[in-house]
């Protein structure tokens, strides 16, 4: 066979790979729209049983990571470096819990369930129809949670919406929380013309479902987190779009509150007034979590009270002063983080939070210089849904659970992903410099 016919060794090794990386991707995909869309706790809810699908995607997605390299992939990047750090520093503050055994049971939970993320989502995700693959899955994980809301949803503590057939998302806060990062990116597949058109009737028609959902909530958290996806939105989006956003955000908030009860608009609108209803004495509840975490967190600085051991320190220590308080948690993320595990842990966490988003930043920004109008719409639907989900986990205790390594593991993707697309559209050996 002449030289011109020959296969290199490297170009083998390469298709030989292809399907692989294929597969594993495609597991990628399926765990994040397992997460997103709270798919186990419906099947269980319309069939009774518990199918634990988690266990086994998860096992899956594991062989996956171990077997492609995909910790290699992962660790090239800050973001995730200081989200092990953070990981680190949980399991080095285990001894010094007040209770060893809690912080035990729910290290373990946690390091089998959202620590494989920032690897199965940061590492699998190769190449920029992967990332497009998992868009879509969040999308469509949006779509899946507004119908079961639709379905399942219920009205309690003064008319407030909550989700009947969730654990993890059924109290009104969760479910306008996750609400919340699903709309940006429900609206981007649903103006992406590349998309099929039943998808994008399908996720744009989902958009003010949402918002009314949100809002029927009730949770003043979630309502802030709608006002900083509009402050990022107007501030990243070019000029000609921001008249578009403005209007589309006024025709929208005017006639969602359409479907809002008065109890609700007036708990979105009371921050400051006194009344003496629920809103005005979960306020104050909140106000008293959230200064006790300061305060615990001064007294415990490097290790914190113990994983997930703040409702039992506090109840313990209010009782002890001859005071009756329920068992809470400090519904603030960042202090729950640091009054637990130390502020280190914090510090470490939110590095990778501002890495992740400083590398979704710049590659919106090279892609908007570079004229590619669909990387940077994905790149900057994420950006806004993921700093509208962090203003909302501000109001509560959401700093255990997949949402932080998910979203970690996908900036790191699109980075990597968004570096070689455009490369390969502008034919140039000389990539722009969007990873960190």
């Amino acid at each position: 066979m002449g030289s011109g016919s020959e296969v290199s060794p490297s170009v083998r090794d390469a298709s030989a790979a292809a399907p692989v990386r294929t597969v594993a991707a495609l597991t990628a995909i399926l765990v994040v729209f397992y997460h997103f869309s709270n798919i186990a706790e419906l099947l269980a809810t319309v069939t009774g049983v518990n199918f634990r699908l988690i266990y086994i995607l998860t096992l899956f997605a594991v062989i996956a990571v171990v077997s492609t390299g995909a910790i290699q992939n992962a660790l090239r990047h800050r973001a995730v470096v200081f989200y092990l750090l953070f990981v680190g520093w949980m399991i080095l503050a285990v001894p010094f819990s007040t209770w060893i055994g809690g912080t035990l049971g729910a290290l373990r939970l946690y390091l089998m369930v959202s620590v494989p993320l920032i690897f199965i989502v940061g590492g699998l995700l190769i190449g920029w129809e992967s990332i497009r693959g998992c868009v879509l899955a969040i999308a469509l994980s949006g779509v899946v949670v507004t119908g079961n809301t639709l379905v399942f949803g219920v009205s309690r503590s003064g008319d407030r919406l909550s989700l009947s057939s969730s654990g993890m998302i059924g109290n009104s806060n969760d479910l306008a929380s996750h609400l919340v990062f699903m709309m940006p990116v429900l609206a981007f597949v649903g103006m992406d013309r590349s998309r099929n058109w039943f998808v994008r009737l399908l996720c744009i028609g989902c958009v003010p479902v949402t918002l009314v959902l949100i809002l029927q909530t009730g949770s003043r958290g979630a309502l802030l987190g709608l006002a900083m996806m509009v402050v990022v939105a107007l501030w990243k989006s070019p000029v000609k779009v921001r008249f578009g956003i403005i209007a589309a955000s006024v025709v929208l908030a005017l006639l969602s509150t359409v479907w809002v009860p008065d109890t609700i608009k007036n708990r979105l609108t009371n921050f400051n007034q006194e009344m003496g209803n629920e809103a005005e004495e979960s306020a104050l509840a909140r106000r008293n979590l959230f200064d006790a975490g300061v305060r615990y967190s001064l007294q415990r600085p490097i290790f914190g009270v113990g994983l997930a051991q703040f409702p039992i320190f506090h109840g313990q220590s209010r009782r002890a002063a001859g005071i009756a308080v329920p068992w809470h948690a400090s519904h603030c993320t960042w202090v729950d983080i640091s009054s637990e595990c130390g502020i280190p842990a914090l510090l470490f966490m939110l590095a990778a939070i501002g890495t992740a988003l400083h590398m979704l930043s710049r590659t919106y920004l090279a892609a908007q210089r570079s004229g590619q109008v669909d990387i940077a719409g994905l790149c900057l639907s994420v950006l806004v849904a993921f700093a509208s989900f962090l203003m909302t986990i501000t109001f509560l205790s959401n700093g255990y659970r997949f949402y932080l390594p998910t979203m970690i593991g996908l900036s790191v993707a699109i980075a990597a992903a968004a570096e070689a697309e455009l490369a390969r559209r502008s034919g140039s050996e000389e990539r722009p410099m969007v990873n960190a």
